[in-house]
């Protein structure tokens, strides 16, 4: 049965002109001149992809009428590979990112589809790290923790009053130490600052969970501790729960920055 199914597969998606037909016909039956003229598909094309479909059961000729119709068979197969592709180019999306996060999700990758990953390129290795500084500044909170501070972070704050910003945030000692060597002034600011709240742990998970209103931003790091990946995820999205608690989990286990 898989095997049958396996190549009922890949009949269907041998030729992307089978696909179309399908789709042509999902609405009512149409003659080959129509099905020419609204697929714009040379005549032995067209018959030759609806003879095959034909062969296959999933389209029937009227030759009274000379046109052709979906069969049952023919709406199912264009479900499920509807299905598949949506389900391959969703996987397709999200390897590299998966393949760089530390932990595996509690979600099927079919729940993912609405998410977005954003990966650093050799054209654009800041692309991440972009996204991030984009959704904060036009977000009202934001809150999260990571494994270690990019320096570009702090210096965008550096662009805003530290009064504007409201801010929950989560690292281990270390991220701030290597912060006051170079950022001190703007650090001391921000422990200052009553809208901003910053905490340590040691606890802190080898990856980034930033809510920014809304949205969550899912970061996987590379071995030198830079932003590889964002996942960048709505709030109807399963993965925003398991981050909150993920979130939530670590801020217990956290204490206020001295």
């Amino acid at each position: 049965m898989k095997q049958r199914a396996l190549t009922e597969l890949e009949f269907l998606s041998a030729s992307p002109n089978r696909q179309r037909i399908l789709d042509a016909l999902s609405e009512r039956e149409k003659t080959p001149d129509v099905l020419g003229d609204t697929l714009e598909l040379p005549r032995s094309t067209l018959q030759r992809n609806l003879s095959a479909l034909e062969e296959h059961g999933y389209v029937t000729h009227h030759p009274t009428a000379n046109t052709y119709e979906m069969t049952t068979a023919g709406r199912l197969a264009r479900s499920a590979l509807a299905d598949a592709l949506s389900t391959i180019s969703t996987a397709t999306t999200l390897a590299p990112f998966l393949e760089q996060f530390p932990v595996d999700l509690p979600v099927d990758t079919e729940t993912l589809a609405d998410c977005e990953v954003i990966l650093a390129t050799a054209d654009d290795p800041y692309q991440p790290v972009s996204a991030v500084k984009t959704a904060v500044a036009a977000a009202e909170h934001v809150r999260g923790f990571m494994p270690t501070v990019n320096p570009l972070y702090i210096e965008s704050v550096r662009k805003y009053d530290v009064g504007d910003i409201s801010l929950d945030a989560i690292a281990p000692p270390d991220a701030y130490e290597a912060l006051a060597e170079r950022y001190e002034g703007i650090l001391q600011r921000m422990t200052q600052s009553p809208t901003i709240s910053l905490y340590e742990s040691t606890a802190v998970p080898d990856f980034v969970v930033l809510f920014a209103g809304e949205t969550l931003l899912l970061g996987a790091v590379d071995e030198h501790r830079r932003t590889h990946s964002i996942l960048r995820a709505p709030s109807a999205s399963p993965v925003f729960d398991w981050a909150k608690q993920r979130y939530e989990d670590t801020k217990d286990e956290a204490v206020p920055l001295e």
